[in-house]
């Protein structure tokens, strides 16, 4: 039986559902060989996976 959620009940469970999804994407590109990206903001799958990392201890 489900239960009806207040918005920050929502919003709590929205959070933490993304949280869990960055910190896969962390492990996948940590596990890849480094290679350029096309994007000029991130120019490796390395410095992709630091600048996650950083967004993820910031966001704590």
């Amino acid at each position: 039986m489900s239960y009806a959620k207040t918005p920050s009940q929502h919003k709590a469970e929205i959070t933490a559902q993304k949280d869990i999804f960055l910190k896969a994407c962390l492990e996948a590109l940590n596990q890849l060989p480094n290679q350029r990206l096309a994007n000029p903001l991130f120019p490796s799958t390395y410095e992709l996976a630091a600048q996650l990392s950083r967004f993820l201890k910031e966001g704590k």
